[in-house]
């Protein structure tokens, strides 16, 4: 199989996503931000959701209602504990009527395997 270059592996998606590249033991490479990847053999390559850069699978645009064990993403329910945390308060922006529909990163990275 091909190497499978994830672009936004720093992110909170992207993270997650070369953890589950990792545990099933494929060959894979996550590089920088600010690495010149122009003229190289990218294999197969994921762009985590949110990242700056567009790409092939897992890349559809942001995935605001993505969930996970990371209080730093900046993604909807991570900003939501985060205030209450710092607050003690919770103040929903929303009309009561919306809804969205929420997934688990672990799902997310599951996916395009």
């Amino acid at each position: 199989m091909n190497t499978i270059t994830v672009l936004g592996a720093d992110g909170f998606i992207g993270s997650h996503l070369v953890r589950r590249i990792e545990a099933l033991g494929l060959d894979h490479r996550a590089p920088r931000r600010d690495e010149d990847l122009r003229g190289r053999d990218l294999g197969s390559s994921w762009t985590a959701p949110g990242s700056p850069t567009s790409g092939n699978g897992l890349s559809r645009g942001p995935l605001a209602s993505v969930y996970g064990p990371d209080l730093r993403s900046r993604l909807f329910v991570a900003s939501v504990l985060r205030e209450v945390v710092a607050t003690g308060e919770l103040t929903l922006r929303t009309a009561p009527e919306s809804s969205r529909d929420y997934v688990s990163v672990y799902d997310v990275v599951e996916c395009p395997m």
